[in-house]
């Protein structure tokens, strides 16, 4: 740690307020902008090693390369592209989508987002006849991917969440759920509620299920499992 500190004390180890040193027991990270930015942050990691009687393990040190130019677009395989998205694009545009009370307007922008992605991924297909690169077709594309929807995958998680706050009979969420607020409502049509969703959603799936079906664990994984399966303004 006095290691870390002597060459902490220099500004020159921030970039725009952040350090560019980190540290973790006896691994160090040095960050930079530039090739020659790290090599002098190394020298001087060196000979601060070097009067503290250490040495640093050449062996054991690396040199990576963040860059567009790192990974080109044809360099990445259509597989890695879909997880890429499945496991961080998708989470991070449906994040907390189980409170969602959606609309069909919000489901037809997560659709048109999905497909604007996909067709990245893809790419346009060549016209035999005419030789002409064309966008893929909305149910191609759906193909090629053969998963379910962005919307689907909406309807399951709203689903399941309604399902464990179901089974919570008594605490605060489930009286939220089920409470029937006094008062008198704005004048217009009544704004759609969560549990309206959940309903609907239901109701898509079997017109005879119902929530109370929650209390059954296997029976609403089967639900959760079947709105992967709806289909969806694609």
């Amino acid at each position: 740690m006095l290691l870390i500190r002597d060459i902490q004390q220099e500004q020159e180890m921030e970039l725009i307020g952040v350090n560019t040193l980190l540290a973790y027991a006896e691994d160090i990270v040095i960050l930079g902008i530039s090739q020659k930015e790290i090599e002098e942050k190394v020298k001087r990691l060196f000979i601060a090693s070097h009067n503290m009687g250490l040495v640093v393990n050449e062996a054991k040190t690396k040199y990576m390369v963040i860059s567009k130019q790192t990974t080109p677009k044809n360099n990445i395989k259509r597989r890695t592209k879909e997880r890429l998205y499945i496991t961080y694009l998708r989470p991070k545009a449906t994040y907390a989508c189980e409170t969602w009370a959606s609309t069909k307007g919000d489901e037809e922008k997560l659709s048109s987002f999905e497909r604007k992605i996909l067709r990245k991924i893809y790419g346009p297909v060549c016209n035999v006849n005419s030789g002409i690169f064309e966008r893929r077709k909305n149910d191609e594309i759906q193909r090629l991917f053969n998963k379910p929807s962005i919307c689907q995958f909406v309807r399951s998680k709203i689903i399941e969440w309604a399902g464990h706050v179901w089974r919570a009979e008594g605490c605060l969420i489930w009286k939220v759920m089920v409470g029937n607020p006094t008062g008198k409502r704005p004048l217009g049509r009544p704004r759609q509620r969560w549990l309206d969703t959940v309903k609907r959603d239901l109701s898509k799936i079997n017109n005879t299920f119902s929530i109370d079906m929650a209390t059954d664990r296997d029976q609403w994984r089967r639900i959760v499992e079947a709105a992967k399966d709806l289909n969806g303004p694609y």
